[in-house]
């Protein structure tokens, strides 16, 4: 199995993007059918950036293939329930025009992250938000897929996240009964799209990710979906007087970095073999020497 690593761009900072896990289809695609020597695939036909509504499709296609979305449904529905008119909505881009349809001209792969933004657990009646919203929420991944899936009109996105970083914040039960309906939804709109988790790991949700074996280890959910999708970042662990945003290098040996990848892939053997793993968020130490300065400061 090969697993295949994108660096990322968002707001001008270097943070993380698509990993692809490679099938045996999928590789045996990229071998000649005969011994005639080929030209190997270039780094840039294989990692992404996550991008966003000023992403340059021209200026970055230079460098990747892949491109992956954050994708507010408030930018969409004013709330939970409203009529769905894409491609233009309540944030008055036109989806297919000004973002999406831009990006797949230049040949781009599209993963479009929903993420529940202000319908999440920021918003502290979130809850009420989503009572009695479940069949607007498969009508929702419905109206996704068709619109933008690869069996439509407009062939735009290849996969579909549900969720950005819910983690632990948000409702689990109730994230499960919105991710089972939106799968769905976008399972009978267009069975080509990938339907992707939110982020996760092995263990005790926390913050950012959910929990594998607590969130996506039903059968109805593995039915559902064909990717896990992985953060992972080279942070060092919090210790008191410590910005809990201490970074190193991906290889230091104090960090779990490439363990908690490991993990992941381990528990997918185990539970959900066949799925693919997407690492769509990573990154590393890049601070300033200015900004290491402020870090070290003792505190008066």
């Amino acid at each position: 199995m090969i697993r295949i690593f994108s660096i990322t761009v968002l707001c001008c900072l270097f943070a993380a993007s698509c990993s692809r896990d490679v099938s045996v289809t999928d590789r045996d695609k990229l071998l000649p059918e005969d011994d005639t020597p080929q030209a190997k695939p270039l780094m840039k036909d294989f990692i992404g950036l996550n991008g966003h509504y000023k992403f340059r499709p021209k200026l970055y296609r230079q460098v990747c293939a892949l491109v992956r979305n954050y994708h507010s449904m408030n930018w969409d529905v004013k709330q939970p329930g409203d009529e769905l008119t894409f491609p233009v909505c309540v944030n008055k881009v036109n989806w297919n025009e000004q973002v999406y349809g831009k990006w797949a001209k230049e040949g781009f792969t599209i993963d479009l992250c929903a993420m529940f933004g202000q319908f999440g657990e920021s918003n502290q009646d979130y809850l009420k938000l989503w009572e009695g919203k479940e069949e607007w929420a498969y009508r929702y991944g419905f109206e996704l897929a068709s619109y933008f899936g690869p069996s439509g009109e407009q062939k735009l996105v290849s996969s579909i996240e549900i969720g950005n970083e819910p983690g632990s914040d948000f409702n689990d039960d109730l994230y499960q009964r919105l991710f089972i309906q939106m799968a769905k939804g976008i399972r009978s709109a267009d069975s080509k799209v990938k339907i992707v988790t939110a982020a996760a790991h092995v263990g005790t949700a926390n913050k950012y990710e959910k929990s594998l074996g607590e969130t996506f280890s039903s059968g109805e959910a593995k039915g559902l979906y064909d990717v896990i999708n992985l953060h992972t970042y080279a942070e060092k662990s919090k210790k008191e007087g410590q910005s809990p945003w201490a970074r190193s290098y991906p290889e230091d040996p104090e960090l779990i970095y490439l363990k908690t990848v490991d993990e992941v892939i381990a528990w997918r053997d185990k539970n959900a073999m066949g799925k693919e793993i997407w690492i769509t968020e990573f990154g590393y130490d890049s601070s300033t020497p200015e900004a290491l300065k402020k870090l070290d400061r003792p505190k008066s």
